[in-house]
């Protein structure tokens, strides 16, 4: 009788669970921290050149990563031929730069990337720039089979001009409607009016000049629309190009089928580092330099020098610079060094372990566990009674890290566990 009266108040009440039951936890949506990583490896500071050092800017997003296709909007780029282009950095701690005179900086020395011009479309304010290569952190954007919805929580990402002095700023926002619609807008640095014909996302998300051509996308991080713009004389209204014009433009230059994500390895273009020796040993000069002084735009910079560098000298250089640095930069610039010493094969780390250099010996320990290298323990226990702290130090965390065990600093105790005898 208990259990019929349980089953008749489940029907009077069906939104009760049962009683002896748990309700089923809700599905929790993805949040802006979540996409927001997405957009990060995807958009793109894009300036064009409008004279010596002047620039119109905007932003982009990658939608091709094997063709290396940037979609911008057309009021922008205009009827230029070529744009500069910037991906966000990060520092080795992992923190994003968000500091907008350290791309500047970039631009000025004409270390960013110079892509072309390869497709326009004014009539839906879009543009496509092809660049000669990516970074490897780069991925593209899914392009959303879905058209949004009103009520839909949306993102976007841009990098305003003169209303604020950082880069990659994020808004969160939801669609108003969706429709064919008619905008005006003038052309950058042409000053020419640009009628748009197209089918436009409305949002509430705020846009300011600079978010142009930034990425607007769904919960998943897929790529709904490119931020056009916002109403002057209305609050939180802004109007964004709807991924199926993105689809058509690319449709016109023969792209059907884009490569979202990482690019495909046999078309990955790598960076291109110094190749004359002189230039590459100058380089590691000057970053050493900076990793010196107390500029922590510099100091990220010539750390990043060092993490990419591809000849040796980088790595000499890291080592002997090491100690005349102070905290915390001493240890993200050994962070770096173990890191380089990682990709080395198992007989130039065991050379490392013996170096006469103390941070080139606590580098390779560091090394071995981030390689999980087991073959160098007898090298590594070595060094557990190196004369540097820090070298025994970072040989015992090694150990434990590959071993999962602790005996404490004494080698002696140490070799039972590793090299048990029968």
């Amino acid at each position: 009788m208990r259990w019929a009266w349980r089953w008749l108040l489940a029907l009077l009440l069906p939104t009760a669970p049962l009683l002896g039951t748990s309700p089923l936890p809700a599905r929790q949506a993805a949040v802006g921290e979540d996409v927001y990583p997405k957009l990060m490896k995807a958009v793109v500071w894009l300036l064009i050149p409008r004279g010596e050092n002047t620039f119109a800017t905007g932003t982009g997003v990658l939608v091709d990563s094997d063709r290396r296709l940037v979609v911008t909007n057309y009021h922008l780029v205009g009827e230029a031929r070529e744009a500069t282009v910037v991906f966000p950095q990060y520092t080795s701690g992992g923190r994003l730069i968000a500091e907008r005179a350290f791309y500047a900086n970039q631009v000025m020395k004409k270390e960013a990337l110079v892509g072309k011009v390869l497709a326009r479309k004014p009539q839906h304010d879009l543009a496509l720039v092809q660049l000669p290569r990516l970074p490897r952190s780069a991925q593209a954007l899914i392009l959303s089979n879905q058209r949004v919805r009103p009520g839909q929580r949306v993102h976007a990402v841009g990098n305003p001009g003169a209303s604020s002095g950082g880069m990659w700023l994020y808004t969160e926002g939801k669609v108003r409607q969706t429709f064919f619609g008619e905008l005006r807008t003038v052309t950058r640095g042409q000053g020419e009016l640009l009628v748009v014909r197209a089918n436009l996302v409305e949002t509430t998300n705020p846009t300011n000049e600079g978010d142009s051509g930034g990425p607007l996308a769904n919960d998943q991080g897929e790529l709904v629309g490119v931020t056009q713009g916002g109403a002057r004389d209305a609050r939180l209204l802004s109007y964004f190009i709807d991924v199926i014009e993105v689809k058509g433009l690319l449709a016109e230059a023969g792209i059907r089928y884009p490569k979202a994500g990482p690019a495909t390895e046999a078309v990955a273009a790598p960076s291109k580092p110094p190749r004359d020796a002189q230039a590459q040993e100058r380089q590691a000069r000057q970053a050493a330099a900076d990793l010196q002084g107390d500029n922590e735009l510099k100091i990220a910079a010539a750390l990043k020098t060092f993490s990419d560098g591809y000849a040796l000298v980088y790595t000499e250089v890291l080592a002997e610079t090491l100690p005349k640095l102070k905290e915390p930069t001493l240890s993200k610039g050994r962070a770096v060094l173990a890191r380089r010493l990682s990709g080395f094969s198992t007989l130039a780390l065991q050379a490392y372990l013996q170096a006469p250099d103390a941070e080139l010996r606590c580098a390779a320990a560091t090394a071995v566990a981030l390689k999980r290298d087991r073959e160098v323990l007898p090298d590594l226990l070595r060094l557990l009674d190196d004369p540097q702290d820090f070298v025994a130090a970072a040989a015992l965390k090694s150990l434990k890290e590959l071993t999962g065990k602790d005996a404490g600093r004494s080698a002696a105790d140490w070799r039972p566990l590793l090299f048990p005898q029968p």
